[in-house]
């Protein structure tokens, strides 16, 4: 049921929820702003089901999610909720099948190289774009792939705190490892470890 629900969703090219203005305050659209709206909520329940036939929805919908630029200009940021949704769905099922479907997401150039490591970054887009290419470096490191901890290092000393101490923690999360916060540190970790990463898969499903 919900790989048909999505598949639909992909053939009849309604996987992006676009409005036109914010919803009222109190509304219940208003409730849910920011919140995954259908399909890319389906997306999330089809992950949770840690079933391996997942692996070929999330290729699709990756095809689809092409994350331009002025995608993040969108009140709802839907490149977001579609990446995010394979990404937890990876990390949950912890099957290096995933990936080439992750790795094809970060080859998008919105999604690539955002670490900012000069001056102040008020643009709240290219915020959003950073998030979204830790979230796959997360995903990626969970997988055994080591291109994940090459992100999620290269964001250690980003300039914008939250992004830095998001990747920080989840390099302690997938290593059991207090290192701190230095990239010099963890690259020669991982210089040390490359050939001998795991799978660290979500053990617990997170619902809310």
């Amino acid at each position: 049921m919900l790989i048909a629900a999505i598949e639909q969703a992909i053939a009849n090219e309604t996987l992006k929820v676009v409005m036109s203005s914010s919803p009222d305050e109190g509304s219940l659209e208003g409730q849910g702003w920011g919140i995954p709206f259908p399909p890319a909520e389906l997306i999330y329940s089809l992950g949770m089901t840690r079933d391996p036939r997942a692996l070929s929805v999330w290729d699709k919908v990756a095809d689809v999610v092409k994350a331009k630029p002025e995608d993040f200009a969108d009140e709802l940021p839907w490149p977001f909720h579609y990446v995010d949704s394979i990404c937890y769905g990876a990390e949950l099922l912890g099957d290096p099948a995933a990936v080439p479907i992750l790795k094809k997401l970060h080859s998008r150039p919105a999604l690539h190289n955002q670490a900012a490591k000069k001056g102040f970054v008020i643009d709240f887009d290219l915020e959003k774009r950073a998030l979204t290419e830790v979230t796959i470096g997360r995903a990626l490191g969970s997988l055994g792939e080591p291109v994940g901890y090459e992100i999620l290092i290269d964001y250690l000393d980003d300039n914008r705190a939250n992004l830095a101490e998001f990747a920080h923690m989840s390099l302690e999360q997938l290593t059991g490892r207090g290192i701190g916060t230095s990239p010099h540190a963890w690259r020669q970790w991982l210089a040390e470890n490359r050939g001998s990463l795991e799978p660290v898969p979500l053990l617990e499903r997170v619902d809310g």
